[in-house]
């Protein structure tokens, strides 16, 4: 994803009032709608969804060639909210991570859209867990085995 020349003037500039705003979604289980959060002292609305002002901190994904994405987020428990949706959802979250700028909420600069929660940890203060992609590895890549009766040409 590239990022537009805006940003990169908000980024390198010495003083701006432009930066960059971290968007969280949450979603998958038994959530009926999203939780939609941003790291901003008020809500915004970006693309037409609201994202609710919430504090949490988000270790962004390495780019390294030879290392796998992964994420960590912890998010503050103080009214609850979130680590009540992790704790009633059986199934697995996604975790949609998006930053915009603040002078338009609407473009996003930067997305990571397929995040699986995982190692889930509630304690009083916060919610914290690392943030995956899907593991193919042990997955099989065909549904055809190669054995002499399917395939006698290959043996």
């Amino acid at each position: 994803m590239s990022v537009s020349t805006q940003a990169k003037r908000s980024m390198w500039a010495q003083d701006t009032a432009d930066g960059l705003l971290e968007l969280v979604t949450i979603s998958g289980g038994e959530l009926e709608t999203p939780l939609r959060v941003v790291n901003n002292p008020v809500a915004i609305t970006s693309r037409g969804n609201e994202y609710i002002a919430y504090p949490f901190e988000l270790g962004l994904p390495s780019d390294e060639e030879d290392s796998p994405p992964l994420a960590r987020l912890a998010i503050d428990n103080v009214s609850r909210e979130i680590a009540q949706a992790v704790r009633q959802t059986a199934g697995p979250l996604q975790v949609g991570i998006e930053l915009v700028r603040i002078s338009d909420t609407d473009v996003v600069e930067w997305s990571w859209p397929h995040f699986t929660l995982r190692n889930v940890r509630v304690d009083a203060l916060t919610v914290t867990g690392d943030l995956g992609l899907h593991d193919f590895h042990g997955e099989s890549h065909t549904s055809v085995h190669f054995t002499p009766a399917v395939c006698p040409g290959v043996f």
